[in-house]
């Protein structure tokens, strides 16, 4: 029995193999095998092709994953990746879909099979609406920051000067051109930090990561901005707030964004540039600086302390993994951030009363400050004990509170003296 199967096997031919339908079909599983493994050669070249490209270029690399959701439905077009997700560091942030083309070297095969396998890298902004493309270049400007330079600026310019009508226009004046500059300072610090922004989950999505702006022309909407503002104000204010907004723009720029990388005690140094806004105000009002102007600066320059802190703290994740060095590395960091904070808000406290002795302010005026300020104080305590994100969120709201509240106190004091 068993020789007579032996006796009608398929023969076995020269590489082993043999002949019959079993043999067929494991030739097509052969072929099958064959061509899948060309298809995963073909999406390796691919893939080292676009890291190639994005080390290059500098433009982010992503993977897609095609069963997600679009977030921005208008965006894309008919050429556009299916919508997903960034993957950076193992993290994933949420992305609309883009545009994009093949990678220098690729061929027109390889552009579509980099469609097909969802590998990319970001070369051209998506064809969009107007509006979002106005909305990507409004907030390139950093508006959230140019509002709080507004608040402070004006606050500067009406406690150098009574508001009268013949003042508004050179209030408005100042106000324009400092809002012109802080907004080109904002895209030039986007522009430089656009690969760092990248690799945080709170700024993965700004236009110059995401790939909404092409980074040449982010650099020169922020360049001209700045140049527009400086000319602004030297030309409809006076030359002395011009040159301290372009001098807040070169330290913001030029020593401030290199040391965040560089040492924890980069807040510090940005405090200076960061407490400016006033001094531009008060400089548009009265073309000089006095003690009163000073004392204005320094309650803003140790208000930043406790508000960054808190900020700091609550993505501190987000900060490490971009490398930027906020707040020290290892078990040190809690005690800086304690330090820094509560040491600061002390100070805060005691040079809110400077406009008392200065100015003589009103006894009410005074009581509020010192409510306003032990309310900052006791919220750095609070984070100081428990060191979590929510006691520094009430942080943060009590600095974003206390700011303009002392500001508009001072100012409605010093209109009824």
């Amino acid at each position: 029995m068993g020789s007579d199967d032996r006796a009608v096997r398929p023969p076995v031919d020269g590489r082993g193999r043999r002949s019959g339908p079993r043999a067929a079909h494991a030739g097509g599983s052969d072929r099958l095998g064959n061509r899948v493994e060309r298809n995963r050669a073909g999406v390796r070249r691919q893939v080292r092709s676009c890291v190639c490209a994005a080390r290059k270029t500098g433009l982010p690399l992503f993977r897609v994953r095609p069963d997600e959701r679009p977030l921005f439905p208008r965006l894309g077009s008919a050429a556009a990746v299916p919508p997903g997700r960034i993957r950076r560091g193992g993290d994933d942030v949420g992305v609309p879909p883009r545009v994009i083309t093949r990678p220098p070297g690729c061929s027109r095969q390889a552009g579509d099979r980099e469609l097909r396998c969802g590998v990319g890298i970001l070369t051209n902004p998506c064809r969009a609406h107007w509006t979002a493309v106005v909305t990507d270049y409004w907030t390139l400007t950093k508006p959230e920051v140019n509002l709080l330079i507004v608040i402070t600026t004006f606050a500067g310019f009406w406690l150098g000067s009574p508001l009268s009508p013949s003042s508004l226009l050179r209030l408005f004046n100042t106000l324009v051109g400092t809002m012109l500059v802080a907004s080109g300072t904002g895209t030039l610090n986007q522009y430089v930090e656009r690969r760092f922004d990248g690799q945080m989950r709170r700024t993965a999505l700004r236009p110059l990561p995401a790939g909404r702006i092409v980074p040449s022309r982010a650099l020169c909407f922020g360049a001209l901005l700045s140049v527009a503002g400086g000319l602004y104000l030297a030309l409809l204010v006076n030359v002395l707030a011009s040159a301290l907004a372009m001098l807040t723009l070169a330290t913001y720029l030029f020593i401030y964004t290199p040391l965040k990388r560089k040492t924890p005690l980069c807040t510090l140094v940005g405090a200076v540039p960061g407490a400016a806004p006033p001094l531009i105000g008060w400089a548009g009002a009265r073309g000089s600086l006095d003690l009163d102007a000073w004392a204005l600066y320094a309650i803003v320059f140790f208000w930043q302390f406790p508000h960054f802190m808190a900020i700091a703290w609550m993505y501190r994740e987000d900060y490490a993994r971009a490398g930027y060095l906020t707040l020290p590395r290892g078990e040190g960091q809690s005690r800086f951030m304690v330090w820094q904070a509560m040491i600061c808000s002390i100070a805060l406290l005691a040079v809110s009363l400077f406009p008392t002795f200065i100015r003589e302010a009103s006894v009410g005026s005074s009581i509020a400050t010192l409510v306003l300020g032990s309310g900052v104080l006791y919220c750095a305590a609070r984070l100081a004990s428990v060191r979590s994100n929510a006691a520094a969120r009430r942080l943060l709201l009590a600095s974003i509170v206390y700011l303009p509240a002392v500001l508009l106190l001072m100012g409605i004091d010093n209109a009824l003296r």
